[in-house]
């Protein structure tokens, strides 16, 4: 399993357009240069996940401009891939897959073999040879996400408390109690 956290040094930055006569060098901050290599290195799926207004979506949109990386909007198919585990009000339900000859870790292979051949077709379609998913909510489901595909990546996106708050009143007009809770 492959982390990645990348926080700034400060909470300000400036960035400017990189000039074409100059080549672009890599990052001068070691800790986030090996993080991003690490990151590149990994064939495996990408996770983005953190709270609602986080910037997750921004971070979305940069990856999936990247020539290898499909990342769709919020799916939320981690908790589809929960439901697998067990069928509610029935006695046998944590164990339905047994019925088939099947084990736990079978059953696993099976459910991350589905929804890596959907998320697989949609990164083929769009002539890219990676995907990913960001669901927020996922950071519920981390421990089903390594279990389904142990060579993923996932990317755990921070940003201020206070920030988030004044985004999630801002973007869905909530007032500040509807904001601080989950």
């Amino acid at each position: 399993m492959s982390w990645a956290y990348c926080a700034p040094k400060s909470t300000t930055r400036t960035l400017s357009k990189p000039s074409e006569t100059e080549p672009s060098k890599p990052s001068a901050d070691p800790v986030i240069a090996s993080r991003v290599t690490a990151v590149s290195a990994a064939r495996g799926p990408i996770f983005v996940v953190g709270s609602n207004g986080s910037g997750s979506t921004l971070l979305r949109l940069m990856l999936d401009s990247h020539p290898d990386i499909a990342i769709p909007e919020e799916t939320g198919f981690l908790r589809l891939a929960a439901m697998h585990r067990g069928v509610p009000y029935w006695k046998l339900g944590n164990t339905w897959y047994r019925s088939l000859g099947l084990t736990e870790e079978q059953m696993h292979a099976e459910v991350a073999g589905f929804y890596g051949r959907l998320f697989s077709s949609y990164a083929e379609a769009r002539g890219k040879s990676r995907w990913g998913d960001k669901t927020p909510f996922h950071v519920w489901h981390l421990d089903l996400a390594m279990r389904l595909f142990p060579d993923a990546v996932v990317i755990g996106i921070v940003r201020h408390p206070g920030a988030v708050v004044a985004s999630l009143r801002r973007r869905f007009m909530r007032k500040t109690g509807g904001s601080i809770t989950h």
